[in-house]
């Protein structure tokens, strides 16, 4: 999974540099979701990012979305399969609903020269209320991350930027996902929307969210 997790390739993600990466973890016994998100409806969301550097100091930061995990916590039933879509927009979607997760360093140091930036990157989790679209709107990939039934500490994987593309069961519990980058730059918006055919009932998530945020030259 390492050489998934960062990219391949000499101008594959893996060159930028590490040391600006956050990540974002939700409670372990997970957050509700929407419950039976049978058709896709644009103004409802399971994750939601928004790159703040534009409102704020940093106003040339780049996200770049590494890695996400959905950590089932509550069965669902009825469901035939399990998708994603990913939007990116040029203003902030997120309205009401879900958590925001807490970013912290992956990077640090005892060196009194050392600097680590602050995160830039709102993420919301879970049963999410997002606005209407803004006029740069569009789809960037849509992907099944299962077709069956999901138990209890199953897991959905999702890798941004790795060569190979598609999706990889590992197990019965684990399936990962592969999808292309979505760099977010400033003022931008990515959200992730879960549908699901037949879903009668809400898997309950766990979110682990990596990232890295990286400043573009003047």
């Amino acid at each position: 999974m390492g050489g998934m997790f960062h990219g391949d390739g000499p101008l594959g993600l893996g060159s930028y540099p590490a040391v600006n990466s956050f990540s974002a973890i939700s409670a372990e016994a997970g957050l509700a979701s929407t419950d039976a998100p049978t058709a896709f409806d644009a103004n409802v969301g399971l994750v939601n990012i928004y790159n703040q550097s534009r409102d704020a100091e940093g106003g040339r930061r780049v996200i770049i979305p590494r890695r996400l995990e959905l950590i089932a916590k509550a069965v669902n039933t009825g469901s035939s399969d399990f998708r994603l879509h990913f939007f990116r927009d040029n203003v902030d979607r997120w309205t009401s609903g879900g958590t925001s997760l807490t970013g912290y360093p992956l990077a640090g140091s005892e060196n009194d020269d050392f600097v680590q930036i602050e995160p830039k990157a709102r993420v919301d989790v879970g049963a999410l209320v997002l606005a209407n679209a803004g006029s740069t709107e569009r789809v960037v990939w849509r992907t099944i991350l299962r077709n069956e039934i999901m138990a209890v500490n199953d897991k959905l994987v999702v890798v941004w930027g790795a060569d190979d593309g598609g999706s990889v069961v590992a197990s019965s519990e684990v399936t990962v996902t592969t999808v292309p980058a979505m760099w977010i730059g400033p003022g931008k918006n990515l959200s992730i929307h879960e549908v699901a055919a037949s879903q009668s009932a809400d898997p309950k998530f766990q979110f682990n969210f990596w990232w890295e945020e990286v400043e573009t030259p003047a």
